[in-house]
């Protein structure tokens, strides 16, 4: 596939996975793509969502309820997994799309939903210079994770087909992931900051294309082991 996705994770959060931070430049010949454009442009005007400026999109976070999100994001979903059943089956789909339906889950887990409530509390959301500090730290936490993994394979693009290394790529997600929670929490609160770290670490493993799960099961595991020495257990 041709197409290039750029996500900014404020907006993939808050509009509830990558309505409007998930850019798409499409090949016009290539079905798929195609198929992916509509989806996420129908969730784009189902929701009548703003795009024309920052204070028109915050607003309109701080007004759409969780609900209505997710309600969106539902129909976005079942449209994305059409697409990858059908004109994407034989295609290398970009791990943006498959970070896309992680976060999809995730955003309207329960968990994920209370979380977005709490983060619409946000004095980011309500405070351009705030908001400005914030896309500062998003983007300086997540261009020095992703200059990291290029790094490690200079070749490496995020739709290759040779899977990364979980044991090179997975320490660098989560330093990402500490980066956006730590500095965020400092701007815009612990709510919204410990949300956006949770997103990294649902769409980081998708999006260059690593399994991180056994990593941070033996990480917990060897951990609770530690723990249960030093306490005499």
């Amino acid at each position: 596939m041709t197409s290039c996705y750029k996500m900014k994770i404020f907006q993939v959060i808050m509009v509830a996975v990558l309505v409007t931070g998930l850019v798409v430049t499409t090949n016009a010949d290539d079905q798929c793509d195609n198929q992916l454009n509509s989806c996420l442009f129908g969730m784009i005007s189902s929701l009548s969502m703003p795009v024309n400026s920052e204070e028109t999109f915050l607003a309109f976070v701080r007004s759409t309820s969780v609900d209505e999100l997710c309600r969106v994001i539902a129909g976005g979903r079942n449209c994305v997994q059409h697409a990858l059943d059908s004109s994407c089956a034989t295609q290398n789909v970009h791990g943006a799309v498959h970070a896309y339906m992680d976060v999809a889950t995730y955003a309207c887990s329960p968990e994920g939903r209370q979380m977005m409530e709490t983060a619409q509390k946000s004095p980011c959301l309500y405070d351009m210079s705030l908001y400005g500090e914030l896309r500062t730290e998003e983007i300086a936490c997540t261009s020095r994770g992703h200059e990291a993994v290029l790094s490690l394979n200079p070749d490496h693009v995020e739709d290759a087909e040779t899977p990364a290394d979980p044991e090179m790529v997975c320490p660098i997600i989560e330093g990402i992931e500490n980066c956006i929670t730590t500095n965020v929490s400092r701007v815009c609160g612990a709510g919204l900051g410990q949300l956006m770290g949770n997103v990294i670490a649902v769409m980081g493993p998708p999006r260059y294309r690593v399994n991180c799960a056994e990593r941070r099961r033996r990480e917990s595991f060897f951990a609770s082991k530690t723990l249960g020495r030093l306490l005499g257990l």
